[in-house]
């Protein structure tokens, strides 16, 4: 698959869910949260195994492992939206400033 058919597949999984359907992919340790990055950019990255530009990533601090986020004052209904590439969730952080499709 090339990376325009694989940008155009992810670009359709995209999802929006109430936080407390997520807290499973939490609570395993599944789930990232992208800010300020194109959601699908990162799904991209992490379906190709591209470890250079994820490394990256989480060295500047734009993509993060939800263990390092503040979730408690978070209520279950709190809107996200997200991105399933085996085996992670990654979703889009509510502070992000980009919207959905900015590179």
């Amino acid at each position: 698959m090339s990376a325009v058919d694989l940008r155009e597949c992810l670009g359709r999984e995209v999802q929006h869910s109430e936080w407390r359907w997520l807290r499973p992919h939490h609570a395993a340790g599944r789930l990232v949260f992208a800010r300020g990055l194109d959601l699908i950019e990162v799904g991209v990255a992490v379906a190709e195994d591209d470890s250079a530009r994820v490394g990256a990533w989480l060295a500047d601090g734009a993509l993060v492992q939800s263990t390092d986020v503040d979730l408690t004052t978070w209520g279950d209904e709190r809107r996200l939206v997200f991105l399933i590439v085996q085996p992670f969730v990654i979703a889009l952080h509510p502070d992000s400033e980009l919207p959905l499709g900015e590179a």
